[in-house]
């Protein structure tokens, strides 16, 4: 599922994102382990992001793990 688990807006107005489960979007995809950051081309009513993934769970030895928040301080 894409359901948002956590989100953090840098200074930057970058947005990371964990969900609750599997995700897609154009430039990433993973799990709900996972963080993702959208690098938006506009916000406002209409958003749009350049996405692309920022931390893999299994990668780091937290495969079948679920991010149930963030916190990005940069």
């Amino acid at each position: 599922s894409e359901d948002i688990n956590g989100v953090s807006v840098d200074a930057l107005s970058d947005i990371y994102l964990t969900t609750n489960g599997s995700f897609t979007v154009s430039g990433a995809s993973g799990g709900g382990g996972d963080i993702f950051v959208c690098t938006p081309g506009s916000t406002g009513a209409t958003t749009s992001c350049s996405f692309s993934l920022c931390w893999s769970a299994s990668a780091n030895g937290y495969g079948g793990e679920l991010m149930d928040g963030l916190f990005i301080d940069n």
